[in-house]
């Protein structure tokens, strides 16, 4: 009883932000792996450790995730309400016929609100943007940046005098 009071009480796991990361938030995003996890374990002790490296693995995508949100509102931009309004009818016309109350039912199904469904929406755009932001930086290259690195390593690129000699004898 008290091994299953530790592992359903729902507590804070971790603070990313100043958001709190509940226990059941994690469970959440861990639960359909679950099955999987069991069937690809032998023991017991087996399925525990494969169960508790997702469950952190998750923890740690989580957090990060809510620190890059978090990063994007302290900036200066703000997501447009457009795109968020454009992605939810997307969804409701492919997904429900374009029955705003089918949508609205499927969501309360679900245990959530259409608020809270704009605001996962709107965390996933914002998400997206910030990663995208990020590839394109890293493949950003031009030949500025390239003399500049060239000019902060010449050291790794000097190559001390050499003769190379071959005979054929």
């Amino acid at each position: 009883a008290k091994r299953w009071s530790q592992l359903n009480s729902d507590r804070i796991a971790a603070d990313a932000d100043g958001k709190g990361i509940t226990l059941s938030d994690i469970r959440r995003q861990v639960d359909p792996i679950v099955s999987q996890l069991r069937a690809a374990s032998r023991t017991d002790l087996e399925f525990e450790q494969a169960l508790q490296q997702a469950a952190q693995e998750t923890l740690k995508s989580m957090a990060e995730r809510q620190i890059v949100i978090a990063e994007f509102r302290s900036g200066q931009s703000n997501l447009p309400g457009t795109l968020v309004d454009a992605d939810i009818e997307e969804t409701v016309r492919r997904d429900f016929g374009g029955d705003r109350n089918r949508f609205v039912a499927s969501l309360r199904a679900a245990g959530t609100t259409p608020l809270a469904y704009r605001k996962t929406i709107e965390d996933r755009i914002i998400f997206e943007y910030m990663v995208s932001q990020i590839r394109r930086a890293a493949w950003d290259v031009n030949p500025g940046k390239i003399k500049e690195y060239y000019e902060k390593n010449k050291i790794d690129f000097i190559r001390k005098e050499q003769v190379k000699l071959r005979q054929i004898t």
